[in-house]
């Protein structure tokens, strides 16, 4: 956990378009956000985690 940083931007209840989350430590990468789209034009959530040790080769 040392070395782990928690952001957000946008309001904490975390469902209003434009909320945002990112984790971001030494091993793992998460970002969570709400989004408004085309199709779906209420708000509904994208997120997206990268383990930094193993994806894209990592070292």
């Amino acid at each position: 956990m040392d070395n782990t940083y928690i952001t957000y931007s946008g309001s904490t209840v975390l469902n209003t378009r434009g909320d945002y989350v990112r984790i971001d430590g030494p091993l793992v990468w998460i970002e969570w956000t709400a989004q408004g789209g085309i199709v779906f034009s209420a708000s509904h959530s994208h997120s997206v985690w990268r383990d930094k040790t193993s994806d894209y080769g990592g070292n």
